[in-house]
């Protein structure tokens, strides 16, 4: 991209512009490209490749890290995946940020007790992260095959169901359960069966629903055997 005379790179916005009173403070000068992604993201410096293998090992053989550490990233690892958004570079950073510490006092713990984890490097953490991606590739791969299998592969996204009970609601025109008459007078005048519930709260709610809807109701209370035993039902009549 040509420099043209008067505009700085924005590392906000990734390209450059004018300073201008609107852009505010998040906009300052900057001739260096900050927001560019290094080609080699590894930090600098020699990693104890041993202790980084043996980390791996270790994490990989011991359940509790396995299934309560692991699993988690392979998870999530392979939803980025399905969704497009998968970088290995952040995937390896993830792993050595967040189990890098955990394998080591869990490692340190089991075979060397009474003795402090020392700190690691960047360098090492890197590759262990590095190495356990590597071993972890198949299962995500696995998983992305699963995912895929499914309606909805990212299961985040799926819509949560509901809590409330369902309610017992029977479609207009077919025949009333439980011994209920499917039409009854009232004032002389025919209604039909329209629907019950257990709870009349449920049913005056119905009937204020078909109030709206323009139909003259009516809800009777009565007792019939459900599952071999008897219980109170409210039955909702009604009709043009």
């Amino acid at each position: 991209m040509s420099k043209q005379p008067g505009t700085y790179f924005c590392w906000k916005c990734k390209r450059r512009h004018r300073r201008s009173s609107k852009i505010g403070r998040a906009h300052y000068r900057t001739k260096a490209y900050k927001g560019a992604r290094k080609k080699n993201p590894a930090p600098k410096g020699a990693p104890d490749e041993p202790m980084a293998s043996e980390l791996v090992n270790h994490t990989m053989n011991t359940a509790q890290l396995y299934e309560n550490r692991v699993r988690p990233f392979v998870k999530n690892y392979a939803r980025k995946k399905v969704r497009g958004t998968f970088n290995r570079d952040l995937a390896i950073k993830g792993l050595a940020n967040n189990l890098t510490k955990d394998a080591q006092n869990s490692y340190y713990r089991e075979y060397m007790r009474g003795q402090r984890a020392p700190q690691l490097d960047a360098a090492t953490k890197w590759e262990y992260g590095r190495q356990l991606l590597n071993w972890i590739m198949d299962e995500i791969d696995w998983e992305v095959r699963e995912m895929k299998g499914k309606k909805n592969p990212c299961g985040s996204r799926r819509k949560r169901k509901s809590n409330k009970r369902k309610r017992r609601n029977q479609p207009a025109g077919r025949k009333p359960p439980h011994g209920i008459p499917k039409t009854r007078k009232f004032d002389g005048k025919n209604y039909t069966y329209h629907l019950h519930y257990f709870k009349k709260s449920h049913t005056q709610d119905a009937a204020r629903g078909a109030r709206r809807a323009g139909f003259k109701y009516r809800v009777v209370k009565m007792k019939r055997k459900v599952n071999g035993r008897k219980r109170t039902l409210y039955a909702l009549y009604r009709r043009r």
